[in-house]
């Protein structure tokens, strides 16, 4: 039979048109089909086209190779393909929008529930103060008439007690008399107290919240019946007069000295178990008495002064509470940075220097890994530089005998002119890191200066480097030193030094 034309067909424009085509063209022989592209060409959408391809090929009546037949189906595919990337990022971009949404949702029943929390917590004081108010007194004066009950029936547990001083809420009660006394002591006491407003003090400094026992001699049962509290605990010994050493992330403690770092006019008070962001900014507690040379002091701090009392909240300190009486040993320490000695001048080279490493000699030896301190400077180490052990001779001024002591010489930087070189002591791990920046030119003949000046018998060494009171005729060009107050910030500042050179 003759071939029918292609026109008989033309438009396609259903699927049943497109079944009837390739029906037609499945009983013609090969040759005498029409070309792939003729058919496509009178389909008249792209779905009639990419159907018509699939069954033409599924009825082998064109490869799926044919450069028209493949052209369709791959452009089909590629548009499934983006449509359900498409469909794939817009369900990622709502999931992301709806963990926002929530996010926002419990940011704000977070700050509604605090909200709510501190206003519980106002009108229970509230509340305490205005239900709970003593027998009216009569008298004459209004500010008798003033004194009106916090609180009654105040469980010892309530209170948070240091030496010297008892708080209750935002209420303070200052007595000589008033041991530390630890939280199980407290817990211990079974009799309940009623407290209120002393208005006695405000004269003095009204920013103070404090108060007294209703009646005042209740101060002496409450000491009486901690003391008994501790006996029952199996304390031989009255517990509440030993000092509170436990640190605690909510409440009153003694902050270790190691936590406190002094600047000139401030310092930075960390708490042991801080979290997150307050490793990095501390509590700062400004005071123009207070200087940064105060550090160069910290063993006659730690036998002579108070412990610094703090408040902490969740890890982070919020308050300090007896910087007055802390501040009474400043006096000393004024008189210390004052001492009129005269300056240390290095002008003379005696080989002193004891041996020198490489860095894998050095990184080999099994003395490194017990100090996180010398681990990370030879991790630092310049390459090509050697490592020196050099000897430390502390003489003091209070005392006429000497010892020695040793520590290594690293590389830690270096640039076009200056190369900068840290002392660690190894004997004393808690002694400052030394920072000497000498000229690249003189590096060996300084290394002999700082070891010479390291190794002579000149007095308060360290202190008169911290001083400023050093002076190296030639090769040093400037020194300074970073304390070992906490290896994550001893860390931040060498890492500091090698990016910048100077901090």
């Amino acid at each position: 039979m003759s071939r029918l034309p292609l026109s008989t067909f033309a438009p396609i424009k259903t699927i049943d048109a497109v079944t009837r085509l390739v029906g037609y063209l499945s009983v013609l022989k090969p040759r005498e089909r029409y070309d792939s592209r003729e058919c496509i060409a009178v389909i008249s959408t792209e779905e009639l086209k990419l159907q018509f391809c699939r069954e033409a090929v599924e009825m082998k009546i064109y490869s799926a190779s044919d450069y028209a037949i493949y052209s369709v189906i791959s452009k089909a595919n590629m548009l499934k393909e983006a449509q359900e990337l498409a469909k794939l990022k817009s369900e990622k971009k709502r999931r992301k929008e709806e963990r926002k949404k929530k996010k926002r949702e419990c940011q704000v029943l977070e700050s509604e529930r605090k909200l709510k929390e501190k206003q519980t917590i106002k009108e229970k004081e509230k509340k305490h103060q205005h239900s709970l108010l003593s027998p009216a007194y009569k008298s004459t004066t209004s500010h008798i008439a003033e004194n009106l009950i916090i609180a009654k029936d105040v469980k010892a547990s309530s209170f948070s007690v240091i030496k010297g001083c008892i708080y209750y809420l935002s209420y303070k009660l200052e007595s000589v008399r008033i041991p530390a006394i630890p939280p199980e002591i407290l817990s211990n006491i079974e009799q309940t107290f009623t407290i209120k407003k002393d208005y006695s003090s405000y004269g003095k400094n009204k920013s103070d919240r404090r108060f007294i026992f209703e009646p005042a001699t209740d101060l002496s049962t409450f000491l009486i019946e901690a003391t008994q509290a501790s006996l029952r605990l199996g304390n031989s010994s009255v517990y509440i007069d030993k000092e509170v050493k436990e640190v605690v992330e909510h409440g009153i403690f003694s902050l270790p000295w190691r936590y406190v770092i002094f600047c000139d006019g401030y310092m930075f008070l960390t708490h042991p178990k801080a979290k997150g962001r307050e490793t990095i900014d501390p509590f700062r507690y400004d005071n123009p008495s207070i200087h940064k040379s105060y550090a160069n002091f910290m063993p006659y701090i730690e036998k002579h002064a108070v412990k610094l009392l703090v408040e902490g909240h969740d890890g982070r300190i919020t308050r300090l509470l007896n910087f007055a009486e802390f501040a009474k040993i400043f006096p000393h320490l004024t008189s210390y940075t004052q001492m009129d000695d005269k300056d240390i001048s290095i002008d003379q080279i005696h080989p002193v220097i004891n041996s020198a490493y490489s860095i894998d000699e050095f990184r080999n030896a099994r003395f490194i890994n017990k100090s996180r301190f010398l681990a990370y400077l030879c991790k630092v180490q310049r390459p090509g530089y050697k490592i020196y052990y050099l000897l430390e001779n502390v003489v003091h001024e209070s005392s006429d005998s000497s010892h020695d002591e040793f520590g290594y010489l690293f590389v830690i930087r270096e640039s076009i002119k200056t190369l900068t070189l840290i002392y660690e002591n190894v004997t004393d791990e808690s002694r400052s890191s030394l920072v000497f920046h000498i000229s690249h030119s003189d590096f060996d003949t300084a290394v002999k200066f700082i070891a010479q000046f390291l190794a002579s018998d000149e007095k308060n060494k360290r202190l008169k480097l911290a001083r400023g009171q050093v002076r190296f005729n030639r090769h040093v060009r400037s020194y300074d030193r970073i304390t070992h107050t906490a290896y994550e910030e001893w860390r931040r500042l060498i890492n500091y030094l090698i990016r910048y050179g100077s901090y």
